[in-house]
């Protein structure tokens, strides 16, 4: 899950088709890109996350899309972590899709003294829960761990 969450969206020109995917609390980021779309006279859909009864429709949804379909999803943390491992799966790249994250994230970081997965809100610094270690969490993610690196930090 290391794609870069946007501040703003940013229209991508150019693309076969567009998807736009929010819960209720996304869907005020997502406007300014229907906006565009719309002025520009382009096809796309909007889906609410729960339209889809499970990440299994959702991904042979997603599975069916042609080549040169671009995503945009916004909406809480759990949404979005959700949506963009259904996305992977289906065959989208990080250069397909753009997200935006709303409220608080959890995020899983790998400490590399102990090689124990925490579990900690956003921060920079946090404390190993399995070694006591204190680590400074990064933005270098494993797609082997799901989990963000985090260092050592000598005192």
């Amino acid at each position: 899950m290391d794609h870069a969450t946007n501040k703003n969206f940013t229209f991508v020109t150019g693309r076969r088709k567009y998807l736009l995917f929010t819960d209720i609390t996304g869907y005020g980021e997502i406007t300014p890109i229907l906006s565009s779309l719309d002025e520009q006279n382009l096809l796309y859909m909007v889906y609410y996350f729960n339209e889809f009864s499970s990440n299994h429709d959702l991904k042979t949804y997603l599975s069916q899309q042609k080549m040169g379909t671009y995503i945009y999803a916004s909406g809480n943390w759990n949404s979005i972590i959700s949506f963009v491992k259904t996305a992977e799966k289906a065959g989208f790249t990080e250069e397909e899709l753009q997200i935006k994250g709303i409220g608080e994230r959890i995020l899983r970081v790998f400490c590399s003294r102990c090689y124990a997965i925490n579990v900690c809100k956003t921060s920079k610094e946090m404390v190993c829960q399995s070694c006591g270690q204190s680590l400074s969490v990064s933005n270098h993610y494993s797609r082997r761990y799901d989990a963000y690196l985090g260092y050592t930090i000598l005192n």
